[in-house]
């Protein structure tokens, strides 16, 4: 599917059957938004624009960083509230630690 993309031979019918989706709210430089999930799939993250801001570091340090918004949606009926959290702290770690 990858290759599919950047070759840019990705057809819908390629994206079918999935179970959730990334939205990208940020390439219209939207900070967050909410995704609505779309039946039959059971979630739907949406990361908004990356801008920058001035953070206080551990040691209280100012530095100025990187941030984006991440929203999850999901469908209550097939995911409990708590696996969504667990899902999306799993996505801010791999975030946070992805140039490291």
């Amino acid at each position: 599917l990858i290759k599919r993309a950047r070759e840019g031979s990705l057809e819908h019918r390629h994206m079918e059957g999935g179970t959730i989706t990334f939205s990208n709210f940020g390439m219209a430089g939207i900070e967050a938004g909410i995704p609505l999930v779309r039946y039959p799939e059971v979630a739907i993250i949406a990361m908004g624009a990356i801008v920058k801001e001035v953070v206080v570091t551990k040691d209280d340090a100012l530095q100025i960083r990187s941030r984006s918004t991440l929203t999850l949606s999901f469908d209550h009926r097939v995911i409990d509230g708590i696996y969504g959290c667990h899902f999306m702290q799993e996505i801010k770690k791999l975030v946070e630690n992805a140039s490291h």
